[in-house]
């Protein structure tokens, strides 16, 4: 972690502009630029439609009002989610609406259509979470298009979200939540202990800045913004309220005008010790508050009674203005290379077959998408029966990403909303997904394998040899492995494969390990008593070693599996957890660990084996390779795993977790965790292990549950070859008929830590045009194409992390019809129309269940009717 540049506060280069256009006096030394918000979460608490009834409905009534009333006032919204649900329930305030998003006092912080946690979610479902909140905001006639990401409430946030930011078009990210930040009501220690040594929050803290400049491993940078005293810091300045979360705002009366003044000079007074420049920032709006009335009367009397003595200026704005401002100084801000994780760690495994469900439909929909575009590019001229995707999988996309939220495929939601809302949403969106077979999806060919993996049963023991990997299974320790060999090479130190229970005080966001009164420790493992070992062949001459035995007093399963000639093994467990229960998978490795490499979504990072916590667990995405031994281990996992790493080589992975609530020395609780969990139904658990410094996840053993990423490798490889002569290897990550525009949108991921790699994209299909784009579709710039006799060459500098380019087919070129009904419903609606939105796309959007809405993706009737009044009838 590196902290450069010069401290010192300046007044240099400031932006005049943006200073007149915010009203900012010529002379004001000061400036606090005071944002409103209100953090909406679609379903933590309370599904989406208790939160709408309780209070949404009537915060957007309220802003809209207040918007009216005073042309100045400002107020931003977090994500789209909630401003599509209020479009479908009041028709009568569309316009409204409309005219405040495109004049920009209603101000997005975001075009996604939730803030989607970063951590463990998949890259793809990210972007597309981007994607199609900006595409809903272009379907009602908005023009909007957001430059700053904002993620406020999310549990630690990827190492790479400079090039995941920049690949959706956002030059600028900010957030409250950080790792050795602290954080009202979620710990019983001192403050005064806090910022954690060694994290992130210390870096800024140390570099006397919350503004920076954030570089990730790949070189990439963005403006970055960390609220260091939450994202609600201003709620108060006003009232001696205790508390102003949703509509539990407990006042305690309304403060005189000078406490008010002297509320606001004492806030300042904070930021400005982690100020480079002569900008502060000071956000109001904690989880589901209403605006505040009378904002702009309160700041106007702050400026006429006392910005002639203390020279500070103090004006409602927007985060994206803050960063406008702060901007004009980026040379004097410290350039930080930092990760930002982990804050907390027990979401990463918190009700795993959720977060399963997640994946899986992911990885469907990518499959599908790929298959369909490959079906149309490749049937030959006259072909029928080729399953053309149009607009099908849109409402299935829209589940996938409302998942993507923070209190969503993180599990921290309470019982009853994950049963009767997320885990249906996910339920419907997966069927409905799997209801599209392209013709072009075939089978996998059969692996074919030379000699078969040898098995001897010995008196007590089962030896596997696979020609390069020796393993030996004792039944009397549990039925791990106690001795195991590559290439001649021991690779354990003591049992592998063993399963292990702890007693974990933690909940559905922390570890016990992770506060004060907490705790985290074993209490059983399978090796304590005798198991029952079987092998069973396998196809393509490999075998399965199967074990059965008891932890902690339920049954558990597991499967090594070996392919001949692998220099690897595949494990699936089946487990659950009792209450305050977690379970890991452990080995004894025999090599040493310095550190740790792993994907993350955005790109690769490197990582310590302990920070923070002990142990330290982190978020795996697919692969992660321990350095620091020979050979080297790699392993690959079936979906985000949380994996720990001791400096003696432990390999631990949660493949089961059944925690409840944290809570300190088992009796105190927290009030910033009000959520409660039991999840107590076995689990599925899949990964690989393979040594050897070349290893490639996945690709020594059939072990990982990958059939949907094999039909998207397959649909990949009809469609394209990618040529280089550089590291790192360039992939295609997704194919997707093009949403806003012509043509397809190919994704490729380098990952690794160089800027850039040249690569020349081998199309099997005339390409009549093609172009850089962001994740967001919008061009960037043109690209060279040559055509050849099999199709078409594009030549890409791609960026060292996630690269858009659309390809506009030739056959596409005067658009076929499928093509031409989305570029339809798409093009050209972000034109502001004269008196806001026409009449003619506004009178079509009601009439159709929009595909781009959670609730028309399951059937609901929310442009039934006649399309008047306010909407009321229709909340449940």
């Amino acid at each position: 972690m590196s902290a450069l540049g010069a401290p010192g506060l300046t007044t240099a280069r400031v932006q005049p502009a943006t200073r007149a256009r915010l009203g900012v006096p010529d002379d004001a030394t000061t400036v606090m630029v005071v944002t409103e918000s209100s953090h909406w979460d679609p379903n933590w608490m309370y599904t989406s439609e208790q939160y709408l009834r309780r209070s949404v409905v009537r915060t957007l009534d309220m802003v809209l009002d207040q918007l009216d009333a005073d042309g100045r006032r400002v107020w931003s919204a977090d994500c789209v989610f909630f401003l599509a649900r209020y479009w479908q329930l009041r028709p009568a305030n569309r316009q409204r609406l409309v005219d405040h998003l495109n004049s920009g006092q209603l101000r997005l912080t975001n075009s996604g259509v939730t803030t989607p946690d970063t951590v463990i979610t998949p890259t793809e479902s990210i972007l597309r979470d981007f994607l199609l909140g900006q595409q809903w905001l272009e379907s009602i006639g908005v023009d909007q298009q957001p430059s700053v990401l904002y993620l406020p409430d999310c549990f630690g946030h990827s190492g790479a979200l400079p090039s995941l930011a920049l690949a959706a078009g956002f030059d600028r990210v900010a957030m409250a939540r950080i790792d050795g930040g602290r954080f009202p009501g979620s710990d019983w220690d001192l403050w005064r202990r806090q910022p954690r040594a060694g994290s992130g929050a210390e870096a800024l803290v140390n570099a006397g800045s919350n503004d920076f400049v954030w570089r990730d491993a790949s070189g990439q940078q963005v403006l970055a913004h960390w609220h260091p005293y939450t994202y609600s810091q201003g709620d108060r300045f006003d009232t001696r309220a205790l508390l102003r979360v949703g509509r539990a705002q407990l006042p305690l009366g309304r403060r005189g005008d000078a406490a008010m003044f002297d509320q606001l000079d004492g806030q300042a007074a904070r930021l400005k010790t982690l100020a480079r420049t002569a900008y502060v920032v000071c956000p109001i709006g904690h989880d589901f508050t209403h605006p505040k009335v009378g904002l702009m009367d309160m700041l106007d009397a702050y400026n006429n009674q006392r910005y002639p003595h203390t020279g500070m200026w103090v004006v409602n704005a927007g985060l994206d203005d803050y960063l406008d401002l702060v901007d004009g100084h980026r040379d004097d801000l410290p350039v930080i290379d930092f990760d930002p994780n982990p804050y907390w760690t027990g979401f990463y495994s918190s009700r795993p077959n959720l977060k399963f469900a997640h994946r899986r439909l992911v990885d469907e929909l990518l499959a599908t998408e790929a298959e369909s575009v490959a079906d149309e590019l490749t049937a030959p001229a006259g072909a029928s029966g080729t399953r053309r995707l149009g607009s099908g999988p849109d409402s299935a996309w829209w589940a996938a990403v409302v998942a993507n939220h923070h209190d969503f495929v993180t599990g921290t939601s309470p019982d009853r909303v994950v049963h009767d809302e997320q885990e249906p949403w996910l339920r419907a969106a997966t069927a409905a997904v799997l209801g599209f077979t392209p013709s072009g999806a075939q089978p996998a060919a059969s692996a074919q394998h030379g000699p078969s993996v040898s098995v001897d049963h010995r008196a007590t023991v089962v030896r596997v040899d696979t020609g390069r990997l020796v393993a030996v299974f004792d039944p009397t320790v549990g039925g791990c492995i106690t001795e195991l060999t590559v290439d001649a090479v021991p690779v354990s130190a003591g049992l592998m494969g063993d399963l292990v229970a702890h007693h974990d005080s933690g909940g559905l966001w922390r570890m016990g390990c992770e506060y004060w009164g907490g705790r985290f420790h074993a209490i059983d493992r399978v090796s304590h008593r005798p198991a029952t070992v079987e092998v069973v062949d396998t196809a393509g001459g490999g075998v399965a070693v199967t074990v059965t035995a008891d932890l902690d007093g339920r049954p558990t399963w597991r499967s090594f599996m070996f392919a001949p000639g692998s220099a690897s093994v595949s494990v699936w467990v089946s487990s659950s957890a009792g209450d305050h229960r977690t379970v890991t998978l452990s080995s004894a490795m025999a090599q040493p660990a310095r550190s740790l490499v792993m994907d993350t979504p955005g790109g690769t990072i490197h990582r310590p084996l302990i920070r923070h916590y002990q142990p330290t667990f982190w978020p795996v995405s697919s692969w992660l390779k321990v350095l620091g031994g020979n050979p080297g281990v790699t392993v690959g996992v079936d979906m985000a795993r949380a994996v720990s790493v001791s400096p003696h080589g432990q390999l631990d992975v949660v493949v089961a977790r059944n925690a409840n609530r944290e809570k300190a020395w088992g009796v105190l609780g927290f009030g910033a965790f009000p959520a409660t969990g039991h999840d107590p139904s076995p689990t599925v658990a899949a990964l690989d292990l393979q040594w050897g410094d070349h290893a490639q996840p996945g690709s020594g053993a059939p072990g990982l549950p990958v059939a949907a990423r094999q039909r998207f490798d397959r649909a990949a490889g009809r469609l394209f070859a990618i040529e280089s002569m550089e590291a790192p290897v360039v992939s295609v990550t997704a194919i997707k008929p093009a949403s806003r525009g012509p043509g397809v949108v190919v994704r490729l991921g380098a990952p690794g830590e160089s800027e850039s790699v040249r690569v020349r994209l081998a199309c099997s299909f005339a390409v009549a045009s093609a172009a850089l784009c962001d994740a967001r579709e919008r061009d960037l710039q043109p690209l060279e194409v040559t055509t050849t006799a099999d199709g078409a060459v594009v030549a890409i500098d791609v960026v060292s992390g996630i690269t858009s380019v659309r390809l506009v087919p030739l056959a596409m070129a005067t658009q076929i019809p499928w093509q031409r009904r989305r570029q339809r419903r798409f093009q050209g609606q972000r034109r502001r129309q004269p008196d806001g939105v026409g009449e003619r796309l506004r009178s079509r959007h009601e009439q159709t269940s929009h595909p781009c809405c959670p609730s028309c993706a399951f059937g609901c009737r929310c442009h039934s009717g006649g399309g008047g009044g306010d909407g009321r009838q229709r909340m449940r």
